[in-house]
């Protein structure tokens, strides 16, 4: 019996330039990674006197901020050979020493997840595996050289400190976040070059803002104060407005503050008001003033008019005819209530309506297309052939639906399309009314600042049987009484003019009733936490060794709740997207203890989590989080964050119920308590407050308030002892009150 041999390894490639595909593969298992999008494929290879060249391009230069490969047994830096920050692309080359074996790779990354404040950093290790077998030879001139650089444009010799009076300029700007030199990503929603005009000696900037219906407010800080920009101009359709504000000079740096709320991107909820920098570039000044108008010629003299034609005589108008009488109406007849409809039995030329689910391919897990479609669906039979017509939402997303038929995929047929509401009605044929269809759909965003989307996946579209009601006819219209013709009536006399009667002289005012003082609220003391009681406190949660919120913190909701057990107090968490978070840990002693699960709540997606309260507000802790259910995004990554509470924030909720809210970045919002319920219900607070206030020493107790694990025979004594005498103190008293009152009494009525 012959060995098998082993398989063929390829050549190495001669001299020449290449196109070459290759797979990235995750760091030290045998599957894919996800970096694979993130470049184009195939990549390019030159070889020339055995030195190795590959370049490649980047598709999410943002997203991707480093990318090293391994060379000589270190990572070394790509050269950059272009950048192309319109399409959010650059082109690197890199040099290596066997296109047949694995090349170690390593990328730094920064992900904006929705929140202007929460850009999300992190590493990845990976492989490229190139594929010389299927290499395929190429012009030299088809491989990627460097930028050559362009002549720098000449300063703006416009005085950006003396701008004329009446006159108008361009000039560029850029946002970013406050008190950072950071872009926000509020840059992307505002369209430039800017435009200032000088009206009245007094400058204003003229900003255009994208995807208006998102920004609630746009407020520039003026003396001081937070001021509405004018509306200049406001464009529905593309969705544009136009603002003024007052500007300096065209060297400025304006503080704004703006309101962005996104409710219409399926799986995405966003409000956040949050303040950023707009700070014009005054090199790029340009005076865009239009000349004056040469004189207009002179109009030719107007022609004299014709004159005009006798108009002839009315004619005399005819006898009005007599009306009809009105026929008698018939009765309507009672409609019928309708048979059950059977989804197996569906009727010809009938037409029906029938809610759906679409879930995420061989699950019984709602897909996030089904955020995308319109319910219910409509089944026409046509020809005895029954179809489902589904509205697609979010339309120019939705590059193809295709449905299996027959064992093949086939895109579904566009009834209709409406550009101005983003949908379109797409039909496919179906078996029944109780019929689950197989889905490919590709989705791709590109308008949504921050996010870039682009992926093919499958789905179900399950119809529900059970909710099928027959629209073919509809219940019949009752008649319409005709009414007699109206008979003319005589001219009414008028009436005597009745005589105003004399006014009512306006009683006095009452003197209103001073408004009694609000009841303060109680200062609770972080150092003095009484046994036995629950307290509501905000917090924020920061990246490890930084002031900046980790994302993390929007996995949270606010806020959080303390316990006095058994003289330890306890911070109560409650964590959201719960089965994305497989470990919360809090460093306890020097190590990292798993915190105890309270509480899970599998339908909202929640759980809720204690951990001792240790010396100072900061509490360190570990999570481990893995995303691998959001297409196109897989993620596993263990990282530390630091839970910081604010005392200031500190409120007694004993025996009341707080109402929970998801954790938002807003430094304005102010905390204030819910209203009453059951006791030690653990849930926060309305617009809570994120600043972190002064470090919340660990909790001490008084002997009044300490509620010992341990209590000796005496020290029960005394406590009884002194509650007894409190009792009979405020017992005489009351008898003293009483006393007095009944002998007043019986004075009065004596006299």
């Amino acid at each position: 019996m012959a060995t098998p041999t082993e398989p063929e390894k390829p050549a190495a490639l001669v001299d020449g330039t290449y196109k070459i595909p290759f797979v990235a593969k995750h760091a030290t298992e045998d599957k894919a990674s996800s970096m694979q999008g993130y470049f184009t494929n195939p990549a390019y290879i030159k070889v020339e006197n055995g030195k190795r060249t590959v370049a490649m391009t980047i598709t999410d230069s943002k997203t991707v901020t480093s990318f090293q490969t391994m060379v000589a047994g270190a990572l070394k830096d790509v050269k950059v050979l272009s950048t192309d920050s319109k399409n959010n692309t650059r082109t690197v080359s890199f040099e290596i020493d066997d296109e047949k074996a694995d090349l170690f790779s390593h990328v730094t990354y920064a992900v904006d997840m929705g929140n202007a404040r929460a850009i999300y950093e992190g590493k990845a290790d990976f492989r490229l595996a190139f594929d010389p077998k299927n290499a395929m030879i190429v012009s030299p001139l088809e491989f990627p050289q460097a930028e050559t650089p362009t002549e720098p444009e000449k300063p703006s010799t416009i005085d950006p400190l003396k701008l004329k009076d009446g006159s108008t300029y361009t000039i560029d700007f850029e946002v970013t976040k406050e008190n950072s030199k950071e872009v926000s990503m509020m840059d992307e929603y505002m369209v430039k070059p800017a435009v200032i005009k000088v009206e009245k000696k007094q400058p204003f900037a003229y900003v255009t803002l994208k995807n208006s219906h998102w920004i609630q407010t746009f407020e520039t800080e003026q003396n001081g104060k937070y001021i509405a920009a004018e509306v200049v101009e406001n464009n529905k359709t593309k969705d544009t407005r136009v603002v003024k504000y007052p500007i300096k000079d065209a060297t400025v740096s304006t503080k704004v503050r703006t309101h962005v709320k996104i409710t219409d991107v399926p799986g995405l909820k966003y409000d956040e008001t949050y303040g950023v920098n707009v700070k014009l570039d005054a090199k790029s000044i340009k005076e865009t003033t239009p000349t004056e108008p040469g004189k207009p010629t002179e109009p030719g003299k107007p022609t004299e008019p014709g004159k005009p034609t006798e108009p002839g005589k009315p004619t005399e108008p005819g006898k009005p005819t007599e009306p009809s009488k009105p026929t008698e109406p018939s009765k309507p007849t009672k409609p019928s209530k309708p048979a059950p409809v059977d989804p197996l039995k569906l009727k010809n030329n009938h037409q029906y309506t029938v809610n759906f689910k679409v879930l995420k391919e061989k699950s019984t897990e709602l897909s996030m297309m089904d955020g995308y479609t319109q319910k219910p669906a409509v089944i026409k039979v046509e020809k005895n052939q029954a179809y489902a017509y589904v509205t697609l939402k979010n339309s120019h997303w939705i590059k193809t639906f295709e449905t299996k038929q027959n064992g093949k995929f086939v895109a579904a047929q566009v009834v209709s399309k409406d550009a101005k509401k983003d949908t379109r009605v797409v039909k496919y044929p179906v078996k029944n009314a109780a019929d689950s269809t197989e889905a490919r759909t590709h989705v791709k965003i590109t308008d949504v600042p921050g996010l870039k989307y682009d992926n093919v996946y499958k789905i179900t579209v399950k119809l529900d049987g059970k909710s099928i009601k027959d629209v073919t006819t509809t219940k019949p219209v009752l008649p319409v009484k005709p009414q007699p013709p109206v008979k003319p009536q005589p001219p009414v006399k008028p009436t005597t003019p009745v005589k105003p009667t004399t006014p009512v002289k306006p009683s006095k005012p009452v003197t209103p009733v001073k408004p009694s003082q609000p009841v303060k609220t109680a200062v609770v003391n972080p150092n003095k936490l009484q046994e036995g009681k629950s307290y509501s406190t905000n917090f924020t949660i920061l990246k490890e060794n930084s002031n900046a919120v980790s994302m993390m913190d929007s996995y949270t909701q606010k806020p959080a709740i303390i316990k006095v057990e058994q003289g330890q107090a306890y911070l109560y968490l409650t964590l959201t997207n719960s089965h994305w978070i497989k470990t919360f840990e809090t460093k306890q002693n020097g190590k990292f203890i798993a915190a105890q699960v309270v509480s899970k709540d599998t339908k909202k997606d929640t759980r809720v989590v204690k951990y001792k309260i240790p010396n100072g507000a900061a509490t360190e802790a570990r999570t481990h989080v893995k995303i691998d259910d959001v297409p196109g995004l897989d993620y596993d990554n263990y990282y530390n964050v630091t839970v910081k509470l604010d005392p200031k924030t500190l409120t007694d909720t004993t025996g009341k119920k707080v109402v929970q809210m998801a954790a938002v970045t807003n430094a304005n919002n102010i905390s204030g308590t819910g209203p009453n319920g059951t006791a030690n219900t653990v849930s926060t607070l309305a617009q809570p407050n994120n600043n972190a206030g002064a470090p919340l020493l660990k909790p001490t107790f008084t002997k009044a308030e300490q509620a010992p694990i341990k209590q000796t025979a005496a020290t029960k004594q005394q406590n009884v002892k002194t509650g007894d005498k409190a009792s009979m103190f405020i017992y005489g008293l009351f008898v003293i009150l009483a006393s007095g009152y009944f002998i007043r009494r019986f004075q009065v009525r004596n006299r």
